[in-house]
């Protein structure tokens, strides 16, 4: 048996065939497992794919990146009488310069007006407890106060302003209190013999308006309006229970 044992003509050193110059300077790509070309194996790497894009938020849309919103206040402009009750009593209960009305022109340089306009509150938290104006949620809107730091009085509230005086946000509840007893009718009250019961008896009727603050808020005062006739009085009345605070100021 004959046996070549020459040499084939044209090749390299290394044993390869000549390559033209763009083959040698162009990348050999090496194929490790023919079988990722089979179309099972492609479904599933794009299937991976697919899983990877829907369990992995992008940049773009995850939570962390996107413009975060702040609720902006509305300014809403205060009534008239509102205005004159929070002035009056912005000037009697400050010992700092006097407010003037913002319609009383000319203003001196150096004064301090009240603005026209607020942010009108429908509901206030005071000591972690939500209070709301009468229309908004009459139960949220009975409350006592301290005028006095003995003497807890009852009210409703009727609108809540927030103001910016003097760049500091203040707050004021405008506020009513019910009509108190006459002396014939307050004898038929029978919570005045029962003062640990801490109730109270009024008309169902109400005072002008007046102005506080919520650092004298003490808390919510639970009501049951009765018609005429009850306890022996003829008008309307409401029995208001002071005791939810229990005793706190």
């Amino acid at each position: 048996m004959n046996v070549d044992d020459t040499q084939p003509d044209n090749l390299n050193p290394d044993g390869n065939a000549d390559r033209d110059e763009n083959d040698r300077q162009s990348p050999q790509i090496k194929v490790t497992n023919p079988s990722s070309f089979f179309p099972s194996a492609l479904f599933k790497q794009a299937l991976g794919f697919l899983r990877r894009d829907l369990s992995t938020p992008s940049r773009a849309t995850s939570a962390e990146n996107l413009p975060s919103t702040t609720s902006q206040k509305k300014f809403d402009p205060i009534p008239a009488e509102t205005y004159d009750l929070i002035l009056q009593y912005s000037n009697t209960s400050s010992t700092n310069k006097p407010l003037r009305h913002f319609a009383h022109f000319p203003h001196p340089f150096d004064s301090v007006v009240l603005p026209f306009m607020g942010v009108y509150r429908k509901h206030f938290y005071i000591h972690g407890k939500l209070y709301s104006p009468f229309f908004v949620h009459p139960g949220n809107s009975s409350i006592s106060f301290l005028r006095t730091p003995t003497r807890p009085e009852p009210a409703i509230i009727q609108s809540i302003w927030t103001l910016e005086v003097e760049r500091v946000q203040r707050t004021f509840l405008v506020i009513q209190q019910p009509v108190a007893l006459s002396p014939s009718d307050q004898q038929n009250n029978p919570y005045q013999q029962m003062p640990l019961l801490q109730a109270s008896l009024a008309y169902d009727e109400y005072k002008d308006p007046i102005v506080i603050e919520p650092h004298v808020v003490q808390g919510h005062v639970p009501y049951y309006k009765r018609p005429p006739g009850t306890f022996g009085i003829d008008r309307a009345t409401v029995i208001m229970v002071d005791s939810l605070h229990r005793g706190r100021s």
